[in-house]
C-alpha cells in the first residue's frame, strides 16, 4: 500500500474511533453543510470524576443521586423539592439586562464571564441587584460541566428574585434534544455518569426529577421592555400563526410536559420553530419579515443565540442581535449588556468589545 493510502486509512480509522467514542460528531452548520465537530475540551472522565446532584422522585419519595469519586451514591430527601411553576414572560421597566447564550457546559468560563461583569461576586452569589440575566438556551451538550451550570443558574434564579432581580433561562434546541432523549451531542462524561447511576441520561431530566420539572417550565420566548428574546429565531411560518408570547410558551410546555402532538407542536418543535430556526442567514428578505414580526409583538429588536459567530453581531440596523460568540469552544465568552438606551458587548475579562455590524 502506498504511503498516502496508509495515511488516509489511519485518519479514517481515527475518525471512526472518535465518532464511536463520542468525541467526534457530524453536524450541520448554519449554511446547511455537513461538518465534523470535535470535543477537544477536557471531559473530566477519570476514575475520580464527580457529578450531580440529581433529585429523583420514585413512588412518592424523593432521592438525591450523586457520583463521588466515580461511585454512585443515593440518599433519601427529608422533604420534596419546591414545586416549580411557569414564570411570566413579559416584563417592563427593566433598567439593566445581561444576555449570555450557548454555554454548552463551559462552567469555568461562564463563572469568569459573570464575575468579570458584575453579575455574581467571587463567592458566586447574585450581585446584579434588580437587573435581569438571560441565559438564551443551550446549557446542555458538548462540555463537561453541564450539571454545574444548571445548578448555578437554578440557585441564582432564587437569589435574584429575593433581591428584586430575575434570571431567565430560555429553552434552546439542546435542551429540547436532551428532553427528547436525543444524545447526539452529549459529552462522554454524561454517558458514563448515566452508566454508573444505572439510569439512562435522558431519564435524569424526566418529569419525575427536580431539574426535569424546572426545564419543562422554562419559556421559549420572552419580551423585556421593547426586546424579544428567543434561542434560534422567529420564522414567518410561526409569525403567521399570530400566537401571543404566553400562548407560544404554553404550547412548548404542553409539548414537553404532556407530550401533546399536532400541527402546532410539530411546527414549534421543528426547524421553523423558535429553538431551531436560523433561516435569516439564507433569506435575503428576512429584514422585511423581521420588521413585521417586531411590529406584531410591539418590539424594536430581537436577540437570538444558536448560531455561532466569533463575536456578538448586530444586523438589520440594530433590529437583530446574535449573541452566540463561541463559548462552547471553551476559549472565550461574550455578554450583551442592554442598559437603558445603551447596548454594548463585554468579554470574560469585563472589557468592552466591539459589536460586529453586518
Amino acid at each position: 500500500m502506498k504511503r498516502p493510502a496508509i495515511i488516509l486509512s489511519v485518519i479514517f480509522l481515527l475518525l471512526l474511533l472518535g465518532y464511536t467514542l463520542g468525541f467526534i460528531r457530524l453536524r450541520y452548520n448554519h449554511y446547511g453543510l455537513a461538518e465534523l465537530e470535535v470535543f477537544y475540551q477536557k471531559i473530566g472522565l477519570t476514575s475520580t470524576f464527580d457529578d450531580g446532584p440529581y433529585m429523583v422522585e420514585e413512588k412518592g419519595k424523593w432521592y438525591r443521586l450523586n457520583i463521588v469519586a466515580g461511585q454512585a451514591q443515593r440518599s433519601p430527601l427529608t422533604e420534596a423539592p419546591p414545586v416549580v411553576s411557569r414564570p411570566p414572560a413579559v416584563f417592563e421597566g427593566v433598567e439593566h439586562i445581561a444576555v449570555v447564550s450557548d454555554i454548552h457546559g463551559q462552567y469555568e468560563l461562564l463563572v469568569q464571564l459573570l464575575q468579570a461583569n458584575g453579575i455574581i461576586d467571587q463567592a458566586k452569589n447574585w450581585a446584579f441587584a434588580e437587573g435581569h440575566l438571560l441565559i438564551l438556551g443551550d446549557i446542555f451538550d458538548r462540555g463537561h460541566a453541564v450539571t454545574e451550570c444548571l445548578w448555578l443558574i437554578y440557585e441564582l434564579q432564587q437569589q435574584a428574585e429575593e433581591r428584586g432581580g430575575r434570571v431567565h433561562y430560555v429553552l434552546g434546541n439542546h435542551e429540547l434534544m436532551v428532553l427528547k432523549d436525543d444524545l447526539a451531542f452529549t459529552n462522554p462524561k454524561y454517558r458514563k455518569a448515566a452508566e454508573i447511576l444505572g439510569i439512562p441520561y435522558g431519564e435524569l431530566y424526566a418529569g419525575n426529577t427536580q431539574m426535569g420539572q424546572w426545564l419543562r417550565t422554562r419559556p421559549a420566548m420572552l419580551k423585556i421592555n421593547d426586546y424579544l428574546f428567543v434561542h434560534g429565531g422567529i420564522s414567518a411560518a410561526v409569525a403567521d400563526q399570530k400566537w401571543g408570547i404566553e400562548e407560544i410558551n404554553r404550547l412548548y410546555y404542553e409539548a414537553l410536559h404532556s407530550g401533546k402532538e399536532g400541527e402546532a407542536y410539530s411546527l414549534l418543535l421543528g426547524p421553523a420553530g423558535l429553538l431551531w430556526y436560523r433561516g435569516f442567514l439564507k433569506d435575503k428578505g428576512y429584514g422585511t419579515t423581521l420588521k413585521a414580526i417586531l411590529d406584531q409583538y410591539g418590539a424594536t429588536a430581537m436577540v437570538c443565540g444558536h448560531t455561532t459567530f466569533s463575536h456578538i453581531e448586530e444586523r438589520y440596523e440594530g433590529t437583530l442581535y446574535l449573541v452566540d460568540a463561541g463559548m462552547k469552544y471553551g476559549r472565550q465568552g461574550e455578554m450583551l449588556r442592554m442598559d437603558e438606551d445603551r447596548i454594548r458587548a463585554y468579554d470574560q475579562n469585563g472589557d468592552a468589545v466591539e459589536i460586529v455590524r453586518n
